[in-house]
């Protein structure tokens, strides 16, 4: 990718590179992880990723914030009909995220558990063991 300059509404991986860009000449861009290692009055801007549907393009991703020296949170879902956490792609793939200096956590919805603490504590266990 060499070109960074964008288009208004431009939701390719060449315009939010563009707009990351952009926000890297004005704020410190973080992850969660980092987030208390920002100066105090330093604006700031927490990348974060859920990784919803695709790896494959988290990871393109991750490599392309890896070129402009940005780290960001990855927030890997362990259900999703988009991708096979336990397929050794998938595994490579969020190995190779983290590898590339990026955050991974888990990205988790507690409401599907409609008030009920055991089966939630039990399905959090359960999904961190998984990632």
């Amino acid at each position: 990718m060499q070109d960074t300059k964008s288009r208004p509404n431009d939701f390719s991986m060449l315009g939010f590179m563009g707009i990351v860009t952009a926000a890297k000449g004005t704020h410190v861009i973080t992850t969660f992880r980092d987030l208390p290692n920002v100066p105090p009055g330093k604006p700031y801007l927490i990348m974060r990723h859920d990784v919803d549907h695709s790896l494959d393009l988290a990871l393109e991703l991750a490599q392309e914030e890896h070129k402009l020296g940005i780290n960001a949170s990855y927030l890997i879902i362990v259900g999703t009909a988009g991708y096979n956490l336990l397929a050794p792609k998938s595994k490579a793939a969020v190995r190779e995220i983290a590898a590339l200096g990026h955050e991974v956590g888990l990205h988790y919805d507690a409401s599907n558990f409609q008030g009920d603490s055991e089966a939630q504590s039990t399905q959090f266990q359960h999904d961190m063991n998984v990632l």
